[in-house]
């Protein structure tokens, strides 16, 4: 189904159409959202960010809106027409999480909505379950109503599947997953590393970041990322330090995976999984320039991505290759330093980010993924040469895709642990697994 906008300068209607491309035709979220806020140029400054603050929200709290919606739908979700569901989503979010929106313009223009769309005979639909929902609303918890009963239960309340609720409250105990859960709702800012192999010091950095207008914040030493705060439009790609390579977008837990297993300059590195870039670029930038970092991906797209990056920065000890981890590259047997293994894996350390990832996790989804996990840890391990180290990490905080996996490779093949950490995703850091091994010298097991 091919899903258009009728009106570019209402902002309710763009985010419609990002919002069931998102949810019904597969794109990525945030990534076709700025796609599509790109490319609206006749939206005004503040129903842009309406747009966007509405889909965001519509996309963290998606799977307690279709609940709701599902209390007040004589027609389950699934069954609704695309735009009424998006209608409906988005016009709910508002009325539940949105407190500077009135609930009359909320109803108002939802049904509105949906006559622009040609669906004139569903505009009572819409008008009548959404009064029904801001009526309820309203009444907050003074009364027994379907809104108050169903916002009650603990998954619905955090918009996490029932069976995702269960296990990771199983996992780390009711407190520490709902703490968890409270973290994929909070806004997040973007985090850059500096690179300081180049000409600039950590301060020059700032305040060439702050001519720009954009403000810097400090969370991490070792290496520098900051919090900025001010972006807007294209973000981070229009400052100055980032056009000129002083700069990189990089969370402060996954630089922190650098930290752990610092490289010795002339080091040989090889980054198995690598694009975008972000810990090749750390690894480079950590040697000053000199060593090898080879860096790996499955496609030549992925390649571009961590080329464009080397090049903005001015890495030139960066390699890229085609390669796939899965396939045993037999002449890198033995040969490196340091092997970064960054896995594939469920993300849900990074939902605060990716907040569609909810929605399509399944209890499966892990499974498969801690097995494709071992299957490329079983390749990585040879090509670490004898005293040289293993980097595995992961952006997930499942104890299948983490400890286990970091574990079953230690044992099977005889590597000595010397970091394991979990990284519980908050205001200021994704959730993150980082474990690094040693190979030890006399090893002379057969890879």
């Amino acid at each position: 189904m091919q899903y258009i906008i009728k009106d570019n300068k209402n902002a309710r209607d763009v985010a419609l159409y990002a919002l069931i491309n998102i949810t019904d035709a597969g794109r990525k979220g945030n990534v076709f959202l700025r796609e599509t806020l790109d490319k609206q140029q006749e939206l005004e400054p503040r129903d842009r960010a309406l747009c966007e603050h509405v889909v965001s929200g519509t996309l963290d709290h998606l799977y307690a809106i279709d609940e709701v919606i599902g209390k007040y739908s004589k027609t389950p979700v699934s069954k609704l027409n695309p735009y009424i569901r998006g209608i409906l989503r988005l016009s709910v979010c508002q009325l539940l999480y949105m407190d500077r929106i009135p609930a009359s313009a909320a109803i108002n223009e939802g049904t509105e909505l949906a006559k622009k769309h040609g669906l004139t005979g569903l505009s009572g639909f819409v008008n009548g379950v959404l009064r029904n929902v801001s009526r309820d609303n309203e009444k907050g918890v003074s009364e027994d109503t379907k809104l108050r009963r169903v916002m009650e239960e603990g998954h619905i309340r955090y918009s996490v599947p029932k069976w995702l609720y269960v296990k990771l409250a199983d996992d780390f105990g009711i407190d520490a997953a709902e703490k968890l859960f409270e973290s994929w709702l909070l806004l997040r800012k973007t985090s850059v590393r500096f690179n300081l192999s180049k000409d600039l010091s950590e301060d020059e950095i700032v305040s060439l970041i702050r001519s720009d207008g954009i403000e810097a914040e400090k969370i991490c030493d070792v290496p520098p990322v900051y919090e900025l705060s001010g972006l807007s439009g294209n973000g981070v790609a229009t400052l100055k330090a980032f056009s000129e390579g002083y700069i990189t977008v990089q969370d402060a837990s996954a630089a922190e995976a650098v930290a752990l297993c610092p490289p010795e300059e002339g080091n040989y590195v090889i980054d198995l999984c690598a694009a975008p870039g972000g810990k090749s670029l750390a690894f480079a930038d950590a040697m000053c320039g000199t060593g090898t970092v080879d860096s790996r991906d499955v496609s030549e797209q992925k390649i571009r991505l961590i080329s464009e990056n080397a090049k903005r920065c001015g890495f030139e000890n960066i390699r890229v290759s085609v390669k796939d981890a899965l396939k045993k590259d037999k002449d890198m047997a033995l040969m490196a330093d340091i092997v970064i293994a960054d896995l594939p894996c469920s993300g849900l350390g990074v939902v605060a980010k990716k907040p569609d990832i909810k929605k399509n996790i399944t209890p499966e989804t892990i499974t498969d993924l801690r097995n494709l996990q071992r299957d490329i840890l079983e390749n990585a391990v040879t090509y670490v040469k004898p005293g040289g180290r293993l980097l595995y990490s992961t952006c997930t905080v499942t104890k299948e895709e983490n400890e286990e996996n970091a574990m079953y490779i230690a044992e099977k093949f005889s590597l000595k642990p010397l970091i394991m950490k979990r990284i519980m995703p908050d205001e200021h850091h994704d959730g993150f697994f980082i474990s690094v091994f040693l190979k030890p010298d006399d090893s002379r097991r057969e890879n």
